[in-house]
């Protein structure tokens, strides 16, 4: 007996797992060339953590919890950044905002397609 169900998918929640990942791509990426055009102390580090979110873009398409959590972790760090980044012009800041913000917003409207665990009955 198995305590994970399918559960049903909402209308648009396809669509929209889908368009997260795909703008959590687009906006690491970007924020590996930016890590790595300014520089510093900790870049390889940092680009290296930035690409590991990739894994966690494509889990999510394979509708792991794991990186549903994950990657809501890290559009809130990437929202963070771009509200404190010093150095960071205005316009990349307030992109870097919106497309977390925007990614944010669509996994929540794909939650639905994600299956649902039941505690065990005794």
């Amino acid at each position: 007996m198995s305590a994970v169900t399918t559960s049903r998918t909402a209308p648009g929640a396809t669509g929209a797992l889908g368009a997260a990942a795909g703008l959590a791509t687009a906006e690491t990426v970007a924020l590996v060339a930016l890590v790595l055009v300014r520089g510093g102390r900790g870049t390889a580090f940092v680009a290296t953590c930035l690409v590991l979110k990739l894994v966690f873009c494509r889990g999510v398409t394979r509708l792991g919890a794991g990186s549903f959590l994950a990657l809501l972790l890290y559009e809130g760090a990437t929202v963070l950044y771009a509200l404190t980044a010093p150095g960071v012009p205005g316009v990349l800041r307030a992109l870097f905002a919106g497309s977390a913000a925007t990614v944010l917003v669509l996994l929540g409207r794909s939650v639905s397609r994600f299956p649902t665990v039941g505690l065990p009955r005794r």
